[in-house]
This record gives structure tokens, sequence and C-alpha cells, in this order.
């Protein structure tokens, strides 16, 4: 009889003990999925730190889904497509060596700008510049330093974390952030090429940020271009150490 308790007790600690990580065959423990290992936003953060990937304007040929680049071949860019004004885009530029023999270092680099015509309901915005074109010319070194920044966050583009939410009747439905009236941008470094709308975390508003900081460079007078793209270098290394900072 006295042994009874003590078989209760026994079996109550290992029915409240928590299970351990899931054992592989070899009875070691398996590895976590590759999400767990990143860091998670707070629950009421729904915007993704990350552009989302899509297909590089190479890849669509004729299809071309921004037709304002469709003669450009851009080293980077970005395509900025607001409701209810006219789209535009920026875009650094390589036009090659100014000589035979030059290094690719010592080619001629420039900021390109294009925007739509205003038409119907896209007006010009409050304060936009009525310009629809503009191309600013800017040295090798910082061309090369802007790149690097811009791939660190177009690089990095991936599939939002799943965001689940519980119906009235008990069945689990995964939460989408769907963009109505706002902007999608769309930005591209080589091979990569990711997406965002109206964005608002660190990353992805740092690189609309720069990208239009870059616009605004190639719109102004030479004599305030070296000071606007001493603010647009700030930017990028701000933008790209943020980048590296974040668990891949």
């Amino acid at each position: 009889m006295r042994t009874r308790p003590l078989l209760l007790l026994v079996i109550t600690c290992a029915c409240s003990h928590e299970p351990g990580p899931p054992m592989a065959k070899d009875s070691e423990p398996a590895f976590p999925p590759i999400a767990t290992q990143a860091a998670i936003p707070p629950q009421g953060d729904s915007d993704p730190q990350d552009l989302e990937p899509v297909e590089t304007r190479r890849s669509y040929g004729a299809r071309d889904p921004d037709p304002l680049l469709n003669d450009v071949d851009a080293e980077f860019s970005m395509v900025s497509m607001p409701s209810f004004s006219p789209a535009y885009a920026v875009a650094l530029v390589f036009d090659g060596a100014d000589k035979p023999g030059e290094k690719f270092s010592d080619g001629a680099w420039r900021i390109h700008f294009v925007a739509e015509a205003p038409a119907g309901m896209r007006r010009l915005a409050k304060h936009e510049d009525p310009r629809r074109s503009a191309d600013a010319g800017i040295d090798a070194a910082s061309a090369l330093k802007l790149q690097h920044a811009w791939e660190s966050v177009v690089r990095r583009a991936r599939y939002p974390r799943p965001r689940y939410v519980d119906g009235p009747d008990g069945e689990r439905w995964e939460s989408f952030r769907v963009g109505l009236d706002g902007t999608t941008y769309r930005f591209e470094s080589g091979q990569y090429c990711g997406t965002t709308w109206s964005p608002k975390a660190e990353l992805t508003w740092g690189i609309v940020e720069l990208g239009d900081e870059l616009r605004r460079y190639a719109l102004l007078d030479e004599t305030k271009r070296p000071a606007q793209l001493a603010r647009c270098l700030e930017l990028a290394r701000k933008l790209q150490e943020a980048a590296e900072k974040r668990p891949w």
C-alpha cells in the first residue's frame, strides 16, 4: 500500500513534463527548421523586414513588367508604382569604359531617372517634380558602394513568415498582407529581384528611401549633387550594416 502514492507521483511528473525535440532515427536530436533560427518579430508587427522574391525583368523577356526600364541595362533599379500618381524608376547604369583598355571601375556610371507622363487618375503628386527623365553622372567608387548596399538587401528577398488566425469555428487560417491603396515597389540587383508594398520596416523602407534620394540626385542641379551624393552614401552605409546584422 505504501508504494501506491509514489507510483502516482511518478506518473504525474511524467505526464506534466514537456516533450523534448524530435529524435532522429539514430537517436540524435533532429535539427530545427531553418526558419526558426531567424529572429521572430513581435506579433503586433505585421510588416515584413525583407522583400518578397519575384522574377527578374530578364526572365520575362518580351513580357517585361517594367516598361519604364525597357531600354536600360541597369546594375540595380527601383520601380515605384503608386496607386494614384505616375510610376517612376531609378537605376544605376554602367555605360562602359570611355577608352579601350580601361578597367571596369574606370567606366562611365550614371543615375538614371524616368517617370510616366500624368494621365487619367494618375496625376502628379503634391510637390512632385514635373520632369519625366534625368541623368546624373557618378564616380565609380560611389557607384560600387551603392551597388553593394543595394544587393545586400535585394538578395535577402524571401517569403514572409506565415501568420495564422483561429476562426470562430475552430479552424486555423493563414492571414495574408494584402496591399490596396498605396505604393508597390520592385527592386532588382543582378540576378536578384524583390518586391514590397508601402513598407515601414527598417530594410524595406530603407531601400525605398535610398532609391528616392538617388532620384533627387538625378534631378538636382550639378552644383548641389555632391552634398546629395554624400547623403545617399551615408544612407547606403547604414542600410548595408542593417542588412548584414540581420539573421540569415
